[in-house]
């Protein structure tokens, strides 16, 4: 009784071209328009500020992870909760951080979506070595199934949890 209508994506140069009207600072519509990953209304939300705090409790994992901080592991696991959609989320903000950390060692620093956190992805960068960014995505994409699988956040984050606390190993 439903027909499902596929959309396609919006382009990088449609979305600035809506964005336009709110003024905002090259980094921050920079950020939305990559962010937002051809949705308007996510590049709004970005744009917005809405994805603000879901960066930083992303942030704080990662670098809690990568200097074996466990407290933070907890305290993450309690403030995600039962939502899945704000569980799924930040597996997909941890994944766009190790992307622009990917992308650094690689020599590709213009293609970072996270523009205006360069001094966070340098923070990071000793610890996450290219063959840990790749096994910490694989961990990432395993956790986005087993939430699927209507899996524990807490079970879903723990195998991630230990791959960064083993960055810490790996860069001393």
């Amino acid at each position: 009784r439903c027909q499902r209508l596929v959309l396609c994506s919006l382009s990088a140069d449609v979305l600035r071209e809506h964005l336009a009207p709110m003024n905002l600072a090259v980094e921050r519509l920079t950020l939305a328009v990559r962010l937002g990953q051809g949705s308007l209304q996510r590049a709004k939300q970005v744009a917005n500020g809405e994805w603000d705090e879901l960066r930083e409790q992303a942030e704080a994992f990662l670098r809690a992870g990568a200097r074996r901080e466990d407290e933070v592991y907890w305290n993450t696991v309690e403030e995600l909760g039962g939502d899945r959609a704000q569980q799924e989320a930040f597996l997909q903000m941890c994944a766009f951080y190790l992307r622009d950390l990917f992308l650094l060692q690689c020599g590709m620093g213009d293609d970072v979506t996270m523009v205006d956190r360069g001094a966070f992805l340098d923070e990071l960068y000793p610890y996450l070595k290219t063959e840990l960014i790749e096994r910490a995505m694989l961990e990432i994409d395993q956790a986005a199934a087993a939430l699927a699988r209507n899996a524990h956040i807490q079970l879903v984050l723990t195998d991630f949890w230990r791959c960064l606390r083993r960055a810490r190993q790996v860069a001393a």
